[in-house]
C-alpha cells in the first residue's frame, strides 16, 4: 500500500473519474474485489468502511465537474 491516499481513484489510474464510480459500484455489488491500495483509495470519506456512502460521496463529487482531479482531504 502506498503511503499516501489517492481519494477516489479507486482503479490506480491518476484520476478520480465515472470509471473509479463504476469500479465503486461493481465493488459493492459483490462482483469484484479490489486490491488493498484501491481499498484505501475508495474509502473517500476515510471511515474505515467501504459502502454506499463512499460511492454516493465520490458521485456527487464528480458531478461537479472537477475534471478528474483526485481530492487531497476525504470527502464529507
Amino acid at each position: 500500500i502506498n503511503t499516501y491516499t489517492l481519494y477516489g481513484d479507486v482503479n490506480n489510474d491518476g484520476l478520480a473519474d465515472g470509471r473509479d464510480v463504476m469500479r465503486l459500484d461493481i465493488y459493492l455489488a459483490g462482483t469484484i474485489t479490489l486490491s488493498d491500495q484501491e481499498k484505501k483509495n475508495a474509502d473517500v470519506n476515510a471511515d474505515s468502511k467501504i459502502n454506499k456512502t463512499d460511492y454516493d460521496l465520490l458521485y456527487k463529487y464528480l458531478l461537479t465537474e472537477h475534471n478528474g482531479n483526485i481530492p487531497s482531504t476525504p470527502l464529507s
